[in-house]
């Protein structure tokens, strides 16, 4: 019966497939026989639909799982709507004479969705390329063009970077943030221009002493959309998928009120040099405002401090709102980069935020980098003490943590004149067990005494293994009764039964005592061989007992 179920759910999703598919092509086709756009749109959307005979089955036990097959579709099909509205958005504002624009966001996110998807997520790069081209009225030849050269550098981007040594897509190191820069932006952004510049050409928008400068300038905008957005989304997306792995990041990293005052200050800086903000109350002439008070380079320093302060999604989302803000004003003929002429105008805004996009993204990543190494230094250093100072099987305190935790014991009784003891407990009859069951059943024997004579002391006793099957007690200000209670209480725990793997063993104690009070004694050393002799004297004298002197 399951199995039937499977077989009939998949006969069914591909009846249903099948009649969906050419129901869209028959509509489609009867009314657009030529066009071959929507004929490699809807193969290569039809290929996504294919159900896969390795996928878990979509119904079991009378519970209905969304096919795999189809949360891609979906998957796919909203990443194709984003990449429509945001190009649609971009030339539309930026580029209204569908030329080359320097601020081509589009670029950017491509590559993060394929980064972060894998490359499925090439097909909404195409669709959404394409579907942009046909919405502006482009000839079907010159569209394919367009999208397949946005997908090109969606995939050389993806490739170059997937084959980069040790590439890590939360950019926690510096050679990630470089190899965005220089791999996915410098070298992968390099086909969209060609096949863009190609379809202008073609389109006559264009002609070839335009080539050159339309090329360039359409692989600049491409370098710093893939600069300015595809870390943002990279960096901001990991802390969604740390979300969702009911982990609980916080965005403000305990500096709420200093965060909110950086990006206060920093919109209200924007807004005087990229939108003259306060120029007409201090009816300021443009070129004096210019000159003196809208200066750039002025929000380095919020910059910087974003960067040394927070972490690099700020510092990416800080980024954003700085060139959204500048390109606005550039457009509306406001601000530090308003020229007479857009071009040039645009040239040093895009040289304004690759420097301060690369500055503050390097910046960020080499001091993450600086704080990854610092925090392995301490988590190093914590394990070399541990190491040095506690029983690797136990984790009890070892003889050299034993011996100075005593030296310093030894100095406050005399400095005090108060009393503290020390016990020399020996498990009895732990070799037969070592030698008969093997070491692993003995360390989980030495494991469970360990773990209940602990519990027998007072929180500020010391239990520590000195080796095999030997521990000592060391305890401040006690009394001979109040020792003698806790030897009692050791032997005890020593002696209760322990099962493992069907097998219940049992051992005892032996346990030699020194209550020393008044502190008369300047060598821990004399101290620990007397309880050593005492406690070998209990073991000659029949064992599961304790001698106190």
């Amino acid at each position: 019966m399951f199995l039937t179920d499977s077989l009939l759910f998949k006969r069914n999703h591909e009846l249903f497939r099948t009649h969906l598919i050419a129901k869209i092509k028959t509509k489609i086709y009867l009314k657009i026989p030529q066009n071959l756009s929507v004929q490699i749109f809807l193969a290569l959307y039809s290929k996504t639909l294919q159900p896969d005979p390795h996928q878990s089955m979509s119904k079991l036990n009378g519970l209905h799982v969304i096919p795999p097959t189809f949360v891609l579709s979906l998957k796919l099909s909203l990443a194709t709507v984003a990449y429509l509205l945001l190009t649609w958005i971009v030339l539309a504002v930026f580029s209204p004479e569908r030329g080359a624009s320097l601020f081509y966001l589009t670029t950017g996110y491509a590559l993060a969705i394929t980064l972060l998807g894998g490359k499925t997520y090439l097909i909404a790069v195409f669709a959404g390329s394409l579907l942009v081209n046909l919405v502006f009225g482009d000839p079907h030849l010159s569209s394919i063009i367009g999208a397949l050269g946005s997908m090109g550098s969606a995939w050389l981007g993806y490739t170059l970077l997937s084959r980069a040594n040790d590439f890590d897509l939360s950019l926690s190191k510096l050679k990630d943030t470089l190899n965005i820069f220089l791999l996915g932006g410098a070298i992968g952004c390099m086909v969209s221009p060609i096949a863009g510049t190609s379809m202008l050409f073609l389109r006559e928008i264009i002609d070839s002493q335009q080539f050159f400068y339309t090329l360039i300038t359409w692989w600049l905008g491409d370098v710093l959309g893939v600069i300015l957005l595809t870390p943002a989304i990279l960096l901001w997306s990991n802390l969604l998928t740390r979300f969702d792995a009911n982990q609980t990041p916080s965005v403000f990293e305990g500096r709420a009120i200093e965060l909110i005052s950086l990006l206060g200050i920093t919109l209200l800086i924007c807004a005087i040099i990229f939108l003259d903000l306060g120029r007409a109350q201090l009816n300021a002439p443009s070129a004096l405002w210019i000159n003196l008070i809208a200066e750039p380079y002025w929000l380095f320093p919020l910059v910087i401090w974003s960067s040394l302060r927070f972490h690099q999604r700020i510092v990416s989302l800080f980024i954003l709102i700085i060139g959204g803000i500048a390109i606005l004003g550039a457009y509306h003929g406001l601000g530090a980069f308003h020229s007479e002429h857009l071009s040039s105008s645009l040239m040093s805004y895009w040289g304004f935020m690759v420097i301060l996009s690369v500055t503050a993204l390097l910046l960020n990543s080499f001091l993450n980098e600086i704080r990854q190494v610092e925090r392995k230094l301490k988590t190093s250093i914590s394990e070399l003490d541990r190491l040095a100072n506690f029983d690797a099987l136990t984790g009890l305190p070892n003889r050299s943590l034993l011996l100075d935790r005593l030296d310093q014991v030894l100095a406050v009784c005399k400095r005090k004149n108060t009393a503290f003891a020390l016990l020399f407990i020996d498990l009895d009859g732990f070799k037969y067990i070592n030698d008969q069951y093997g070491h692993s059943v003995g360390d989980h024997v030495l494991n469970t005494i360990a773990r209940r004579m602990r519990n027998e002391l007072r929180g500020t006793d010391t239990l520590a293994r000195m080796g095999g099957d030997e521990f000592v007690a060391l305890m401040q200000d006690i009394t001979k009764d109040e020792l003698e209670m806790i030897a009692k209480r050791l032997l005890k725990a020593a002696a209760l039964p322990i099962l493992i793997d069907d097998i219940t063993l049992q051992l005892s104690a032996s346990i030699g005592g020194k209550l020393n009070h008044p502190c008369n004694s300047d060598e821990y050393q004399a101290l620990l061989h007397q309880v050593d002799q005492t406690m070998y004297k209990v073991k000659t004298t029949g064992k599961n007992n304790y001698i106190i002197e």
